[in-house]
């Protein structure tokens, strides 16, 4: 299941991006937790349900280039599939709000930490970065 949020703020669209996870992922995501690829101490037992992620650009352009530029900048991870998807009105709100570095989303984020049932990732600018010289032939 996936499904498309559009939201837009001083000019600027975002696309919400929810998909499920299937069990191939989950399991994945298991083996990395117990090659410590993943820190067990800030996320114990959290397999994820499905994810939230946001990009800075429109669907159009989401879907029209290739995949490696099109990194999210921001992710929810979340325990159960209907919370995640209660979530995603709000977030889509919060991006309406301030989008995805206001004061809203950073509240946010701060508050998902401290909960059992989602936890939010940012990618590292130097990830991106890379990939996008590499994407270049930098």
């Amino acid at each position: 299941m996936g499904k498309m949020v559009t939201a837009v703020f001083k000019g600027t669209e975002y696309t919400l991006s929810f998909v499920e996870w299937e069990s191939a992922r989950k399991l994945q995501y298991a083996s990395f937790k117990k090659l410590g690829a993943i820190n067990d101490y800030e996320h114990p037992n959290f397999v994820p349900a499905c994810e939230i992620a946001i990009y800075d650009v429109g669907p159009d352009d989401l879907l029209s280039h290739p995949a490696k530029l099109n990194k999210p900048s921001l992710i929810f991870y979340y325990r159960s599939l209907a919370l995640a998807e209660e979530k995603m009105g709000h977030i889509e709100e919060l991006l309406k709000e301030g989008g995805d570095c206001g004061k809203p989303m950073r509240e946010y984020i701060d508050k998902a930490g401290d909960q059992l049932d989602e936890f939010a990732w940012m990618p590292p600018v130097s990830q991106f970065l890379d990939d996008i010289t590499e994407e270049w032939g930098g």
